[in-house]
């Protein structure tokens, strides 16, 4: 996705990380695979995109004096949670920490987060 888009149009100026996946299930009825695939979604995908962005957020730094902004999506639940939102909460926390470590970390290179 990001090198399609640095492809397509030379450049990364914003990443939305907006996928959720929250199968409702009480968290006894959460399989292993369902839950792998819940963190997958919610915080293994925005991690690796920000990984994936990163080296252009810098290089555009480098050149222009912008790096980019990264927006992540979380969720109220993080907060909250329903009873079959628990694993889904969980992976959502992992956004909200992923947030200000884009933004603390992003800082010396003009990334916003």
């Amino acid at each position: 996705m990001v090198a399609r888009t640095v492809e397509a149009f030379g450049r990364l100026d914003a990443l939305v990380n907006n996928a959720g996946y929250a199968p409702p299930a009480e968290v006894e009825q959460k399989t292993p695979d369902m839950i792998r695939d819940i963190f997958a979604v919610n915080a293994v995908a925005p991690a690796t995109a920000v990984a994936q962005a990163w080296p252009h957020f810098k290089r555009q730094f480098g050149a222009t004096g912008k790096g980019g902004v990264v927006v992540n999506v979380s969720s109220y639940s993080t907060a909250d949670p329903f009873p079959t939102l628990v694993i889904y909460a969980s992976a959502k926390g992992a956004v909200n920490v992923l947030a200000r470590a884009v933004a603390n970390a992003g800082r010396a290179w003009g990334v916003r987060g």
